[in-house]
C-alpha cells in the first residue's frame, strides 16, 4: 500500500495540528528533516519537442498551481499542472502577435493572465492562462514605452506592470494593458537608482519593487514610484553576496528568493536584505544547479527554478524543520463509510456517504457522492451532484458541486456552489473563485475573485472580507468590514 510520511513536534498537540496543515496544504512535502529546500520534480531536457526546452529563462505560477515556462531558443511559452504534468504551449519564431523572439521574462496577474517579456522583438505580450492573445505593446528605443531588451516583468496588487530594460538601464511602470503611466527610473551606472543591466523584478505585498541590478552584483528596493529605499549584495561568493544574480521571486512573508547564477544557488533574504539562507551548489543531479535562471514562488511556498544549461525546471518545497517524529500515512480506504485515520486517496472516488471522523485527515479525494466531514479535507474535487458537508478545508478545491458549512484555510476554492454558514480563515490569504451561494449563505472573511453570484430571492450575507479587482458581485448583501475594490461590478 502507498505511503506517505507526516511530522508531529513531541511536545503537543499544537504544534502537531500546525504541521498536518503544512503537509495537506503540500501533500508531496518530502520527509527529510533539513532546513534547505528538497526536490519535488524536475522536468524537462533538451530539445524542442513536446515537453523538452532550450534555455528556460522565465518561470511563473498562477494562483491555482499552474505552472508557465518561457522557452527562450523554443520561442514558446510551454504551460504544466503543478505536479509537473504537460499541458500546452504556444508560441513560434517571428514578429506577429503571438509569436516570439527569445522570450525571458514571464508573470501572472490577479486573473491568471499571462504577460511575457517578448526581449529580442522589444516589446510586451499579453495572453489568457490557455495562450490566445490579448495585446501587446513596446518597441524598440529609449522613449516611454520604448524598451532596449525588455527582460523582467512584474505586477503589483493593482495589476500595474513593471518592465526592465536590459541596455535601456532602466524601469518602466504600466497599467494591465500597457498604459504607461510613470516616467522610467534608473540610468546607467553603480549609485543608488541606477542600474547596469536590470534582469529579473519582484513587487512584494506592500507594493514596493526588488530590481536584479545583475552587473552592479546587488538588489536595489524601491516604492511604487521608483524612489529608492535601500540595497544589498555585491561580488562574491559569500552569504549575501551576489554574482551576476538573474532573477528575484517574493513569497507571502516578503522573503525574497535570487538566483545567484554566477555562484549556481538561490539565496534568500527577508525583506530588508538580510540573508536567511542559501542551498544547493554547482552540478547535475536533480538538487543542483548548473545555471539558474528564472524563479518562482507559489502561493504555498514551493519554489520553482529553470536551469538554462540543463534546460530543466526544479520544484522545490522546504523540509520539516528538525526534532520531529515520523509517522506514516496510508492510502484512503475507498470502500467504507467512515474514515478515522489520515490518508492520501490519490484522486480516488471515495464512498457515499462517507463520513470523515474529527480525527482525521483525507487529501487529493474526489468526493462523487455526498459525504460528511467532521475533520480535514485538502486539495480535492467535489464533483456536481455531490455535496461535502462541515470540517475544514485546505489546500487547493475544485468544486463542482456544493459545500456547506465549513472552514477554509486553503489556498484556493474554485467553483460550484458554497451553501449554510462559510468562513474563511485561511493564513496565506487564500480566497473563493467563481462560485454560486445557496439560499442565505452566510459567508465571512478572507477573499472573493471572479463571478460571485447568490439568490436574489433569499440572498447571501457577506460580511468581514475582500472582494478583488475585476470581480463580479449579485444576489448578495453587504455587511459589516467588506472591502470591494473600485472595478467591482455590484448588483443586489
Amino acid at each position: 500500500m502507498l505511503k506517505k510520511k507526516l511530522y508531529s513536534f513531541n511536545n503537543g498537540s499544537r504544534w502537531k495540528l500546525g504541521l498536518l496543515l503544512l503537509l495537506f496544504l503540500n501533500p508531496t512535502l518530502t520527509p527529510v528533516l533539513a532546513a534547505t529546500p528538497t526536490v519535488v520534480f524536475q522536468w524537462g531536457t533538451l530539445g524542442n519537442q513536446t515537453e523538452q526546452l532550450d534555455e528556460p529563462y522565465g518561470v511563473a505560477v498562477d494562483s491555482e498551481g499552474y505552472i508557465y515556462i518561457a522557452d527562450k531558443f523554443n520561442h514558446r511559452i510551454q504551460k504544466l499542472d503543478s505536479t509537473g504534468a504537460w499541458i500546452s504551449s504556444w508560441g513560434s519564431f517571428g514578429t506577429e502577435a503571438g509569436q516570439f523572439h527569445d522570450p525571458t521574462g514571464i508573470a501572472v496577474n490577479s486573473k491568471n493572465q499571462i504577460y511575457v517579456a517578448d526581449t529580442f522583438n522589444h516589446r510586451i505580450q499579453k495572453f489568457t492562462s490557455n495562450g490566445e492573445f490579448i495585446t501587446q505593446w513596446g518597441n524598440f528605443g529609449t522613449q516611454p514605452g520604448q524598451f532596449q531588451f525588455p527582460a523582467g516583468i512584474a505586477l503589483d496588487k493593482l495589476d500595474n506592470v513593471y518592465v526592465t530594460s536590459v541596455l535601456g538601464h532602466n524601469v518602466q511602470k504600466f497599467t494591465q494593458n500597457g498604459i504607461f503611466l510613470l516616467a522610467q527610473w534608473g540610468s546607467y551606472g553603480t549609485a543608488e537608482g541606477e542600474f547596469n543591466q536590470p534582469h529579473g523584478i519582484a513587487v512584494d505585498s506592500d507594493n514596493q519593487v526588488y530590481v536584479v541590478d545583475k552587473v552592479n552584483h546587488r538588489i536595489q528596493k524601491f516604492d511604487s514610484q521608483g524612489h529608492f529605499i535601500s540595497q544589498w549584495g555585491n561580488q562574491g561568493a559569500a552569504e549575501g553576496q551576489l554574482t551576476y544574480p538573474t532573477a528575484i521571486a517574493i513569497d507571502n512573508q516578503n522573503n525574497s528568493y535570487v538566483t545567484d547564477t554566477g555562484n549556481q544557488r538561490v539565496q534568500e533574504f527577508d525583506s530588508s536584505g538580510t540573508f536567511l539562507s542559501q542551498w544547493n551548489s554547482a552540478g547535475t543531479t536533480a538538487d543542483q544547479f548548473q545555471s539558474p535562471q528564472g524563479i518562482a514562488v507559489d502561493l504555498l511556498g514551493n519554489i520553482y527554478v529553470v536551469d538554462k544549461d540543463k534546460h530543466r525546471l526544479q520544484k522545490f518545497t522546504f523540509s520539516a524543520p528538525s526534532g520531529l517524529q515520523v509517522f506514516q500515512v496510508s492510502a484512503c480506504p475507498t470502500d467504507r463509510s467512515s474514515i478515522s485515520q489520515y490518508c492520501i486517496a490519490n484522486n480516488q472516488a471515495l464512498a457515499c456517504q462517507t463520513v470523515i471522523e474529527a480525527t482525521s485527515s483525507v487529501s487529493k479525494a474526489v468526493f462523487a457522492c455526498d459525504a460528511t466531514n467532521k475533520g480535514w479535507v485538502s486539495n480535492s474535487t467535489i464533483k456536481a451532484e455531490a455535496t461535502l458537508r462541515g470540517g475544514i478545508l485546505t489546500g487547493y478545491i475544485t468544486n463542482q458541486g456544493t459545500i456547506a458549512d465549513f472552514e477554509f484555510r486553503g489556498a484556493v476554492l474554485q467553483g460550484g456552489t458554497l451553501a449554510g454558514t462559510v468562513i474563511n480563515n485561511s493564513p496565506i490569504d487564500g480566497w473563493f473563485q467563481n462560485v454560486q451561494l445557496a439560499a442565505n449563505t452566510h459567508l465571512s472573511g478572507g477573499k472573493l475573485k471572479g463571478e460571485i453570484r447568490g439568490d436574489i430571492n433569499a440572498p447571501a450575507l457577506l460580511e468581514n472580507l475582500e472582494v478583488l479587482s475585476g470581480s463580479k458581485l449579485s444576489g448578495v448583501n453587504l455587511g459589516t468590514n467588506v472591502k470591494l475594490a473600485k472595478d467591482v461590478e455590484y448588483s443586489e
